[in-house]
């Protein structure tokens, strides 16, 4: 069978059953012809090199095959699993799924256009109808309580993440937290020992604990907020 002749993962895979299959004839073959080898005169013996040589080159032909077989088998795989989701979609999932994009009015061109107006104008009015007309909102706005659109919010959310846009202009330190440092709080003092004099007392020491325990300084941003 030609590889354009395989048309799923099935099939693929049938095909490389029969070509292992096949090796495993080949295999066995070339053990024999090793045995024959030993007890056959030099003319034989060129007959039977000649054989195993092609024996050799088709085995090796066959894991060439069995390996593109193997991705094609992979891409087949992956394309009949995404068919089998779009079979299981039902249209009234799809339908619902239509109806909640529509209703998001903060990624819709007029909200976009009316937020620009706001900031550029200090002018509310576009803005508050179209969150008062819709039905999901439904409610007024104040100066200081005005959804962001979904798009520049995205674009925010990915300068931060992603790219440090934002994040470059603050400056962060890292210190190990719970760390724990002994040291000498108190002690007597050191003296001079002499060779062969008495040996010094026993100093006293009392020891501390220096202790770095890990804090976080927030401050939250509501991109939402207009003034």
């Amino acid at each position: 069978m030609s590889k354009n002749e395989i048309l799923s993962s099935a099939m693929a895979e049938a095909e490389i059953t029969k070509l292992v299959e096949r090796k495993s004839v080949i295999a066995d073959s070339i053990t024999e012809k090793r045995s024959a080898f030993e007890e056959s005169d030099v003319e034989t013996r060129d007959t039977i090199l000649n054989e195993v040589e092609e024996m050799e080159k088709e085995a090796s032909q066959i894991d060439s095959d069995v390996e593109e077989l193997r991705s094609i088998k992979a891409k087949f795989e992956e394309q009949e699993s995404r068919m089998d989701l779009i079979k299981n979609v039902t249209a009234d999932v799809v339908e619902a799924r239509n109806e909640a994009t529509k209703s998001n009015v903060l990624d819709t061109p007029e909200y976009r256009q009316a937020y620009v107006d706001m900031i550029r104008n200090n002018d509310m009015k576009g803005v508050q109808q179209i969150l008062r007309d819709d039905p999901v909102y439904g409610m007024a706005t104040s100066n200081d309580n005005v959804p962001v659109p979904t798009v520049w919010q995205s674009y925010v959310e990915t300068a931060w993440y992603n790219y440090g846009k934002f994040s470059r202009m603050v400056s962060k330190s890292y210190v190990q937290g719970y760390l724990s440092i002994p040291l000498e709080a108190s002690a007597t003092g050191a003296v001079v020992h002499t060779e062969k004099a008495d040996a010094p007392t026993e100093e006293e020491i009392v020891l501390g604990l220096i202790e770095i325990k890990p804090a976080m300084i927030k401050k939250w941003i509501d991109c939402g907020t207009f003034a």
